[in-house]
């Protein structure tokens, strides 16, 4: 009887583990797994975080449709920032705190990706920031997509001190990483030999630039290096515009969606600087491409932070694949050394530091308001988020 007993025990031992085990496997097959999108889709920044909400869901239903992610699939919780760094904050801890993602994708200004750093250190939290920056900053809990200085302004700033110096007019939002970058450029500038003939700041969001023509007629401005952000951009570009100033103007911020209402000349001298472009002609950014215009509409424009952060996605489901788990705390500290193919070759961030190692390119506005690379550097530089600045090597 004893034997029948022990052997009851152990099967109904044995039930209960199976029935565990099968509610465990269904929990993990049927629920999905959430990720956080923290951007802007109303206020001033809205007209350039949108379309990289855009980008980040369209990877996230890339992934979907092709079986999900270890046989989950992925949710989207987007949540709205409105421009504003303290509801970021706040949001961040919704996200993490209470709707448990796994991972965020998001933020833009500088001060946005500062304010919430805190909040994703604190929670040993995983936020995959996809603009370039000022640099100066190293996070474990951030992965930094966007080129830092040595990958864009300076590379940038010693071309255009070359072909339009000597009198340079600085223009630019008045938060982190214009201040930062200008520190830069101006030490740079020195020692290229170049004369800064102005340094103007603006608020977010500031949209009377009325004043700028006749500063560049009065102080004999030959170039203008832009860090205006947002809409701020569309403004000046109107001005500039409207009253036929054609000072070369090279930007680090701007994507086609902020320019696209303007009239283009053929002769204009307007150029951005960045680690993507839209006219990159490959096969593989061509797919790309297609797909963007796809699920956004033929008239769609690609921006470098909306590359950007499409390859943080496909970054992070390649580390979640190897490692065969979702822990923040887990992919994080395996994430350097990771690579995927993006819509401009190989993204790998580096060995030494959470950052990617990114393409240059300068290019010249078109009428079609699309840009013409007129500028490159062959290979990817490798990030060097604290470098010694003021080199002429830059």
């Amino acid at each position: 009887m004893r034997q029948f007993l022990n052997r009851d025990i152990w099967l109904k031992a044995l039930f209960f583990l199976l029935l565990n085990l099968q509610i465990g496997c269904t929990q993990f097959t049927s629920e999905p797994i959430k990720v956080g999108i923290l951007h802007a889709q109303t206020g001033v920044m809205a007209v350039s975080e949108q379309p990289v909400i855009d980008a980040t869901l369209m990877a996230i239903d890339e992934i979907n449709k092709s079986g999900g992610l270890l046989g989950r699939q992925l949710e989207a919780v987007v949540v709205d920032t409105q421009s504003s760094d303290e509801r970021a904050i706040m949001l961040s801890k919704q996200l993490i705190e209470k709707d448990h993602v796994e991972v965020v994708f998001g933020c833009w200004t500088s001060s946005c990706r500062k304010s919430v750093k805190p909040i994703f250190e604190k929670n040993s939290h995983l936020l995959f920031y996809p603009v370039q920056y000022e640099g100066l900053e190293a996070s474990p809990n951030i992965i930094y997509l966007g080129s830092v200085p040595n990958q864009q302004l300076m590379p940038a700033t010693r071309w255009m001190s070359d072909k339009y110096g000597p009198r340079v007019l600085l223009i630019a939002s008045d938060y982190v990483f214009p201040r930062v970058a200008n520190k830069l450029i101006t030490k740079q500038l020195k020692a290229l030999g170049t004369k800064i003939e102005g340094e103007l700041y603006y608020p977010l969001g500031h949209s009377d630039f009325s004043a700028i023509p006749e500063y560049i007629k009065k102080h004999n401005i030959t170039a203008i290096l832009n860090t205006l952000n947002g809409s701020s951009n569309t403004a000046l570009f109107n001005v500039l515009t409207d009253q036929k100033v054609d000072t070369p103007i090279l930007s680090f911020s701007l994507s086609a969606q902020e320019i696209k209402t303007l009239t283009i000349s053929d002769n204009n001298h307007i150029y951005a600087a960045e680690s993507y472009f839209q006219s990159i002609n490959s096969t593989r950014n061509n797919d790309f491409k297609q797909r963007i215009f796809a699920r956004l509409g033929e008239g769609a424009i690609i921006s470098a932070p909306m590359v950007s952060a499409y390859n943080g996605v496909n970054l992070w489901r390649k580390t979640v694949e190897r490692i065969k788990g979702f822990n923040s705390s887990s992919v994080r500290q395996a994430m350097l050394g990771e690579m995927t193919m993006g819509p401009s070759g190989v993204v790998r961030i580096s060995m030494l530091n959470n950052h990617t190692w990114n393409h240059f390119y300068i290019a010249k506005l078109n009428t079609k308001h699309g840009f013409d690379i007129v500028e490159t550097i062959k290979e990817p530089l490798r990030p060097i988020p604290f470098p010694p600045y003021g080199s002429k090597q830059y």
